[in-house]
């Protein structure tokens, strides 16, 4: 296998109430140590839809206590997706106020990629995508950070956004799981993006109805990601977003063992 980062998405090594997907662990610093057994790479942190003051990345000392956390546990700080935007639409003066705060925050982790999903309240179509234009230009000025646009929007969409904010560094997420619903390509996608503009993959498996299911049962087509993925030469982060199930750690081993063979085929 290539030398890629191997992460999982902030509480997927703990049961979340009522199996919901986005789940902010109230022992999080259990799931580093767990994450550290695992030897995986990273833990994508995030910030919930509904602003938490509880979080530590809002607070100096919670900050510091993620520093010690990662390098305790031989993590690397690299992405934080931003889930504020899904309830606050992305154009607000009061959302875009939140971001820059958060941005001085996530730079004092050394965080790489800041991820925007932009779904719900800030959802970026491919009728729609020239409204938030200009919103996207001033945001990702911001040369402290990288951005990645996690979206349904088709490739040649973010294409024409990517060239209109035109300032390097707008980026692209390819969610496994949420493309193979839309009965997306994987193999096209992958290799329209190309190792430029992908820097990022969710790995996650759906079925039909749209539940998470474990990798490897659902719709998605993983024999076409992981052969584009190659073809690419792929250089980026993979982190899993996947469905927990009965035993979180065990589950999480199956799934890097899943990557793993995949990426070697």
């Amino acid at each position: 296998m290539k030398s890629n980062l191997i992460g999982f998405v902030q509480g997927r090594l703990t049961k979340s109430p009522n199996n919901s997907l986005q789940y902010f662990p109230k022992k999080w610093d259990e799931e580093f140590k767990n994450a550290n057994k695992l030897k995986v790479n990273f833990i994508e942190l995030f910030s919930e839809r509904k602003f938490n003051s509880k979080n530590p990345i809002w607070s100096k000392k919670g900050v510091e206590s993620y520093k010690k956390n990662l390098k305790k546990n031989s993590l690397r700080p690299y992405a934080f997706t931003d889930n504020y935007i899904i309830s606050n639409n992305l154009k607000l003066t009061k959302t875009k106020k939140y971001l820059n705060r958060l941005i001085k925050q996530i730079n004092s982790l050394n965080i790489k990629f800041l991820i925007l999903p932009m779904y719900g309240k800030s959802i970026l179509t491919d009728k729609n995508y020239v409204s938030f234009i200009k919103s996207l230009k001033i945001l990702t000025k911001n040369k402290k950070v990288k951005f990645l646009i996690e979206s349904n929007i088709s490739i040649s969409t973010f294409k024409k956004i990517e060239k209109e904010v035109n300032n390097n560094n707008l980026f692209f997420l390819y969610d496994v799981g949420n493309r193979a619903l839309l009965g997306k390509d994987p193999e096209i996608d992958i290799l329209q993006l190309g190792k430029k503009r992908l820097k990022h993959v969710h790995i996650k498996d759906k079925n039909t109805k749209g539940m998470n299911v474990k990798l490897g049962t659902g719709i998605a087509k993983f024999n076409k990601v992981f052969k584009a993925i190659n073809k690419i030469n792929y250089s980026g982060a993979f982190a899993f977003e996947t469905t927990r199930q009965n035993n979180p750690i065990q589950t999480m081993r199956y799934n890097i063992k899943f990557l793993k063979n995949g990426l070697n085929v």
